[in-house]
């Protein structure tokens, strides 16, 4: 199933080549630099499914990255993301000073690439959709540690990755010449198989989730 959905999001992309490659019978003379795009810095927070992560999904922070970019005769854009977001929790298995402290910390980290649609109707406010194929790696540790001495613990950790898809919404305001600001709204679904206990087995967890934040970025 995960391999059909990448098929069809990879297709889906790679037809859309074409198009953009045509040149547009109602384009202006081109200019010396006819690439126009934007990258952007993003602070996120990110939900995570609870029955996976537990607490640490609630929620988790992060930062992240994206260049998009298109030819004056593409109508859409090229979108390149990279989303990390980190999750930690502690708490007291017995609740006294002599118990044992639990401590789980998870990351999630997005390699994202697809195309994005970015409306210029207005020379300041601009909408955008855009959506894609998602590479996502996922990093899960606990760690038990005695409450009296935190050289006393013992810990675990477990790391793999899985292919998914992305989409995401939002708006751009160039508040001033080249400078964006703007808000985001995203989701990604990709299953990894991740062990988050030492007694136990691989099991397929989803690294994905919805996301949403604001950006500041270049706009040329």
């Amino acid at each position: 199933m995960k391999k059909n959905v990448v098929l069809i999001i990879a297709a889906l992309l790679f037809s859309a080549l074409p198009a953009l490659a045509q040149e547009s019978d109602t384009s202006q003379a081109k200019s010396s630099f006819p690439f126009t795009g934007n990258i952007n810095l993003y602070g996120n927070v990110k939900y995570l499914n609870h029955s996976d992560w537990g607490d640490i999904n609630f929620p988790q922070m992060g930062l992240g990255a994206e260049l998009n970019f298109k030819h004056d005769s593409w109508p859409i854009s090229i979108a390149l993301q990279y989303m990390e977001s980190n999750g930690l929790s502690w708490f007291n298995l017995f609740l006294t000073p002599f118990g044992l402290l639990m401590m789980e910390y998870g990351q999630t980290q997005e390699y994202n690439i697809g195309i994005k649609k970015i409306w210029d109707g207005s020379p300041h406010v601009r909408p955008y959709i855009g959506g894609g194929i998602s590479y996502v790696k996922a990093y899960y540790e606990n760690e038990f540690q005695t409450a009296w001495d935190s050289n006393v613990s013992l810990s675990f950790h477990d790391s793999n990755d899985g292919v998914g898809f992305w989409v995401d919404a939002g708006v751009y305001w160039e508040i001033l010449k080249h400078l964006n600001l703007g808000m985001g709204l995203g989701y990604s679904y990709s299953k990894v198989m991740l062990r988050q206990a030492v007694d136990q087995p691989r099991q397929a967890i989803d690294a994905g989730g919805v996301r949403g934040g604001i950006f500041l970025g270049f706009h040329y």
